[in-house]
């Protein structure tokens, strides 16, 4: 049991779904994202943006960055709920610091979010009412050590924003299309624009076509087995917020490998005009799903991975 104490509320509280989970058996990487969507306008509401998600609001919560780490697996049934602090508020917007348990008091996940107060009319950030901020001073919390990125420092992780390359740099190695598609209209929310579960789905659903990331999993020889890849953290920036009808395709590269773990970045852009949607970087590993531990990447593939780095 390590549940963190401070100035936190319960805001969401239910089960990882069965059709919530994927092949490995074990909630996806979007439905994460989907609880932490309750989450936050459960403490929205909680500050008195009692309307912020109605379709008569004038203003909402839009996430820009995020931040989670995946801590303990959820397997179907298991029994969760999160609780929220705020770890920082700024003159138009605010870090909401997303705690998932387990029933016991594990940490499954932490999900921190940096949310942007817009206009809905017109899509721009204004600054909080007076009461939002004093509402809020009863949530400010620090960030406990479990919610601080591992992999990567959160100055490098701010900086997403200034480092998506120009669309055709992304078209060729070392970077790969894994994906690409058009944003359905049951994927918006009620304003209209793809929602964070649903910007993350399309990554989740077309991953396995990186093999250049997993180059051990799509060899001739290879037959499914007990080892795949699984996501251990990940940064998201999102640029824009996509509307039903428009395109996307993802390019991804290999940063950097070592024994333990692989950094990707997916790159999620409009292949019409170039307009970059999202830039995540996420870093993965193997896992053996039957011991449920992860997997170290062989000195050869570990070789194989480093000859197709991004420069």
């Amino acid at each position: 049991m390590n549940t963190i104490e401070g100035n936190f509320i319960e805001s969401w509280r239910g089960e990882a779904v069965n059709w919530e989970c994927d092949e490995l058996g074990h909630l996806n990487m979007r439905h994460y994202l989907t609880k932490a969507r309750q989450a936050r306008k459960m403490t929205a509401m909680h500050l008195g943006l009692t309307h912020s998600f109605d379709q008569q609001a004038m203003s909402t919560l839009r996430l820009r960055r995020a931040h989670i780490r995946y801590l303990k697996e959820c397997r179907p049934g298991a029994r969760l709920h999160i609780k929220t602090g705020i770890t920082h508020m700024g003159d138009n917007n605010v870090n909401m610091l997303h705690m998932m348990y387990h029933r016991d008091g594990t940490v499954a996940a932490t999900i921190d979010e940096t949310l942007e107060h817009i206009s809905v009319a017109s899509q721009k950030p204004f600054d909080w009412p007076e009461r939002i901020k004093h509402n809020a001073k009863s949530l400010i919390t620090s960030t406990p050590p479990i919610a601080k990125p591992r992999a990567m420092d959160r100055a490098e992780a701010l900086r997403l924003k200034d480092r998506t390359p120009a669309y055709r740099d992304l078209t060729s190695p070392p970077y790969y299309k894994i994906g690409m598609g058009v944003f359905r209209e049951d994927e918006m929310d009620i304003f209209g624009v793809a929602t964070s579960t649903n910007l993350m789905g399309r990554i989740s659903e077309s991953v396995g076509h990186f093999e250049a990331g997993y180059p051990e999993l799509h060899e001739r020889d290879y037959s499914p087995t007990h080892i795949n890849g699984v996501l251990l953290e990940i940064f998201i920036y999102i640029h824009q917020h996509p509307m039903a009808g428009q395109a996307y395709h993802i390019h991804s590269g290999v940063h950097s490998v070592n024994e333990n773990i692989r950094r990707f970045h997916h790159h999620m852009v409009n292949p019409f005009n170039g307009q970059p949607w999202m830039h995540t970087v996420a870093i993965g590993a193997l896992m053996d799903l039957k011991a449920r531990k992860l997997v170290k990447i062989s000195p050869a593939h570990k070789k194989q991975i480093e000859a197709i780095l991004i420069p």
